[in-house]
């Protein structure tokens, strides 16, 4: 399981968020993300098999929530590495003078 290959998904990020807020149904979420009934399964596999959320079921629904909210720290800090390689790129290219040419 490669963690950072599960978090390029934007639906993955989008599910993380939606659940950042609390606990929610499959239904709820396949509503609110507008995802396939199949695709969200395939998500939610992959996100409960790195650990990152957990699942209860009531009757015959299924309750999914975050696991290990350490998510959160490692989600921030990426997006904060990330804003910096991309703010020393753009001075980099501020730098750069097409006349030179």
């Amino acid at each position: 399981m490669n963690l950072f290959k599960i978090l390029s998904d934007v639906n993955v990020l989008n599910i993380i968020l939606k659940l950042k807020k609390g606990e929610k149904a499959f239904q709820e979420l396949q509503k609110e993300l507008e995802l396939s009934q199949s695709n969200l399964s395939h998500l939610m596999k992959r996100l409960t098999d790195a650990k990152i959320i957990s699942f209860r079921r009531e009757e015959r629904k299924k309750y999914y929530k975050i696991k290990n909210t350490n998510i959160f720290k490692i989600l921030t800090e990426t997006m904060a590495f990330l804003m910096e390689m991309q703010k020393e790129t753009i001075e980099e290219l501020k730098d750069f003078s097409l006349y030179d040419i």
